[in-house]
C-alpha cells in the first residue's frame, strides 16, 4: 500500500498527474485510488494494491475510523455539537435522505482568528467513509471554512506538506493486512505472522482423541467341527 497525502483536488487529471510525479520510486501505475476527497477538501489520501484491503476500507460495515479536521467560522459548544451529531444528521434530497452520526474528539478557537471574526477547529470522527462532515457540521449550525482528513484507520496524515508522497510505515502496513485478513505472505517481512499450520497434520490437544476411522471389528475366527475317528 502506498499513501499519499494532502491531494487539494481528486478528479481524474490530478490523480494522472500524482502517478507521472511519483516515478519510479513508487510505482503507483500499479496501485489504485481508495475512495476521494470531497470536493474543496484536503488531507490523507490512500493508494492500494489490494481490490481486498479497498474493498475493506470501503465497507461502511467495517467501521473504520475517519478522522476530519474541519475549521468553522465562530467559537463551538463542544458539548451541543457532538451531542447533535451521535444522535444523528439527516442528509440528502427529501425521500433520499440517510442518517449520519459521528462524535466530536477536540474543538479549540484558533489563536490566530480575531475577536471580530473568531473561528475554531474541530476535530470529528466518524466510522462511515461516506459521511459528509461538512454538511453535518453546517446543519448543526456552524459554517464550514475548510476540512482535512488526517486519519483513516491505523493510516495517519502526519506533518506532510501538500502533494507529498510517502509509503505507508511498517505499522501502518500490518493493521491494512490484519484489516483485510491479508495472507502472511503480503505481511512486511519483519513483521509478518507465522503461517497456520496444516489442519490435516496439526496435532490433537492434550485430552483430545484424534478423529479418524474406527478400526475394523475382526470376526472370531469359526470352530472347526469333525467326528473323533
Amino acid at each position: 500500500m502506498r499513501v499519499q497525502k494532502n491531494i487539494k483536488k481528486t478528479d481524474l487529471e490530478d490523480l494522472r498527474s500524482v502517478v507521472s510525479f511519483a516515478g519510479d520510486e513508487f510505482e503507483l501505475d500499479l496501485y489504485h485510488p481508495v475512495g476521494g476527497l470531497a470536493t474543496g477538501s484536503s488531507g490523507l489520501f490512500l493508494w492500494s494494491r489490494s481490490g481486498r484491503l479497498t474493498r475493506e476500507l470501503q465497507d461502511s460495515r467495517r467501521g473504520v475510523a475517519s478522522i476530519q479536521e474541519v475549521e468553522v467560522c465562530g467559537a463551538v459548544n463542544a458539548e451541543y455539537l457532538d451531542e447533535a451529531l451521535s444522535a444523528g444528521v439527516e442528509l440528502g434530497v427529501t425521500g433520499f435522505q440517510r442518517t449520519y452520526t459521528a462524535s466530536v474528539l477536540e474543538a479549540q478557537l484558533l489563536r490566530d482568528s480575531s475577536l471580530q471574526e473568531p473561528r475554531s477547529r474541530v476535530t470529528i470522527m466518524t466510522r462511515d467513509g461516506r459521511s459528509q462532515v461538512p454538511g453535518m457540521v453546517e446543519k448543526c449550525g456552524y459554517k464550514v471554512v475548510s476540512q482535512k482528513r488526517t486519519q483513516v484507520g491505523g493510516v495517519s496524515l502526519g506533518d506532510l506538506e501538500v502533494g507529498q508522497l510517502q509509503a505507508a510505515t511498517e505499522d501502518e502496513e500490518v493493521w491494512a493486512c490484519q484489516l483485510a485478513g491479508l495472507p502472511a505472505s503480503e505481511y512486511p517481512e519483519t513483521s509478518r505472522p507465522p503461517e497456520a499450520e496444516d489442519k490435516d497434520v496439526r496435532a490433537p490437544r492434550e485430552g483430545q482423541r484424534r478423529r479418524g476411522r474406527r478400526p475394523r471389528r475382526q470376526k472370531p475366527a469359526e470352530r472347526k467341527s469333525g467326528r473323533a475317528a
